[in-house]
């Protein structure tokens, strides 16, 4: 069975590509995307009380979805950061940039763990 490409696909997928492609996606799905990964994040909104739980802790926030996609007809290639449901948080940021970040987590950690 041969799956024809649409119109606007200037090329075929990269290797990492799990997204179906269609004729009538909409303009927004017009890019290559790798396979999704799911990470629970806890992150710390202080202060305020609508920020924290009832202990006055941090409160546990929605799965975030951390995926590598790029434009399909591009070369950039991003990496996303974002709630699983909704847009709140959003970040699209380019693969240098990953790096650089998780880099920079990883001395992070890195000095954290020394001073336990």
């Amino acid at each position: 069975m041969t799956t024809l490409k649409p119109t606007w696909l200037e090329s075929a997928c990269p290797p990492w590509c799990v997204r179906q492609h269609a004729e009538d996606d909409h303009a927004e799905d017009h890019r290559h995307q790798s396979a999704e990964e799911i990470v629970p994040v806890v992150r710390g909104d202080f202060p305020g009380p609508e920020g924290s739980g009832p202990e006055g802790g941090p409160v546990v926030h929605e799965n975030w979805l951390v995926v590598g996609h790029r434009a399909a007809g591009g070369d950039s290639v991003w990496a996303h950061l974002g709630q699983e449901e909704g847009r709140q948080i959003s970040i699209d940021i380019t693969r240098d940039s990953a790096q650089r970040l998780r880099d920079a987590l990883t001395r992070c950690l890195d000095r954290l763990s020394d001073h336990r």
